[in-house]
């Protein structure tokens, strides 16, 4: 995505981690300001736009910084998470996705 030869497919799959990585933050495991996850969505939003506009799927440099925090993020998560809250925050997921919220971390505190 940085260099710009992503798809739709590993746009979606970065927006699954955002998605995932906040459910194992809220349940203990992983450690990450607030502020990241928008940060994250923001520019996964831009990406988004970008490759509506223009057909052009890729990470900005001013973007990369925040989405690589949010993948070192996850692997630690992967490395320590048990598999049953990996499936009960991929439950949260499923249920999100079927929701009208705009974001599972908007209404949520610091």
């Amino acid at each position: 995505m940085r260099a710009g030869d992503g798809n739709g497919h590993l746009l979606s799959d970065l927006i699954h981690v955002l998605y995932m990585a906040w459910y194992l933050r809220e349940a203990g495991f992983g450690t990450a300001d607030h502020a990241l996850f928008h940060e994250a969505a923001e520019a996964l939003e831009r990406s988004a736009a970008r490759a509506t506009a223009a057909d052009v799927w890729q990470v900005s440099p001013d973007d990369a910084a925040s989405l690589e925090r949010l993948l070192a993020l996850h692997d630690q998560q992967l490395a320590s998470t048990p598999v049953g809250v990996m499936l009960g925050a991929q439950r949260r997921l499923l249920r999100f996705a079927t929701s009208d919220r705009k974001t599972p971390w908007h209404d949520a505190g610091p």
